[in-house]
């Protein structure tokens, strides 16, 4: 997936597939190509091509 990708999911609120289980995105590094998914009470970095859409 790519970063403009990712940014147009988190801006309408759809989420991303991490290993098999949707997750909401609630950041994005674009200097180190990550993104932070919520995970439970906490989020979690990971790279950008690591996630699928949905």
């Amino acid at each position: 997936m790519e970063i403009d990708k990712i940014q147009k999911c988190m801006d309408n609120d759809k989420s991303v597939i991490y290993h098999g289980n949707s997750y909401k995105v609630i950041g994005i590094n674009k200097l180190n190509n990550t993104v932070t998914i919520a995970q439970g009470p906490i989020g979690k970095d990971v790279k950008v091509s690591d996630l699928n859409e949905r």
